[in-house]
């Protein structure tokens, strides 16, 4: 019996995406935990989170650059089920029966509150907003191949991090804050994400740069100049 069977892929890729992956996957759920500790700058108050979900989109970034979208989109998405694997514990945590001689479930409950609101916020924000970042990312590199590696990185974070504060913002506290209200906590989260992106482009840079040279499967066009 003959017939042609479909193309098996034989892409490898080696440590550096399980680095990026690692990365990605430990920045995502750390934010999350993290998310209920708030901390006031000059005058501002913002979660601690803030700080660190612009990393994820820095990681996703230099994956996309380094390895291509399909590699990208699918550590996105794997980082995105480990995310809703890790809170469902924490809500299954809260609800076993603390033991007497350590009771610890007020100060559990206060750590680790997510209400569903909230985790659905998230949830859908941060997966149409990754996406989005890797997405435009990579567009922006088809039009403008490796050139001016930091204004493709700021201008897809721009843009997916405006989307990830409107969809996050509006399902979270739409109904609870006035529109007004809404619009200044939004702008307020929107300019700290931007601010701490900012300041993240140097190390897409270095990681791009350690990538290339030291990851011995990125092929050679790939390599930096």
């Amino acid at each position: 019996m003959t017939g042609s069977s479909p193309a098996i892929s034989t892409k490898t890729y080696g440590p550096g995406i399980i680095v990026l992956a690692a990365l990605f996957t430990a920045s995502l759920v750390t934010a999350n935990l993290l998310g209920s500790k708030l901390v006031t700058l000059f005058d501002i108050t913002v979660s601690v989170g803030l700080f660190i979900f612009p990393f994820t989109f820095l990681v996703a970034d230099i994956a996309a650059e380094v390895y291509g979208k399909p590699a990208a989109r699918t550590m996105v998405l794997t980082g995105i089920a480990v995310q809703i694997y890790v809170l469902f514990f924490v809500w299954m945590g809260g609800q076993l029966p603390a033991a007497p001689r350590r009771d610890l479930t007020q100060a559990y409950e206060e750590m680790f509150s997510l209400t569903p609101r909230m985790v659905l916020a998230s949830v859908v924000a941060y997966t149409f907003s990754m996406l989005l970042d890797v997405r435009i990312f990579v567009q922006l590199r088809e039009r403008l191949g490796r050139r001016w590696l930091w204004a493709r990185t700021n201008a897809a974070t721009l843009v997916s991090q405006a989307v990830d504060t409107a969809i996050f913002m509006t399902i979270f506290l739409g109904g609870v804050l006035s529109p007004w209200d809404l619009f200044k906590a939004s702008l307020v989260s929107y300019a700290t994400k931007l601010l701490v992106a900012a300041l993240d482009t140097p190390f897409v840079y270095l990681g791009v740069s350690m990538l290339s040279r030291f990851d011995p499967t990125v092929p050679r066009p790939e390599r930096a100049a």
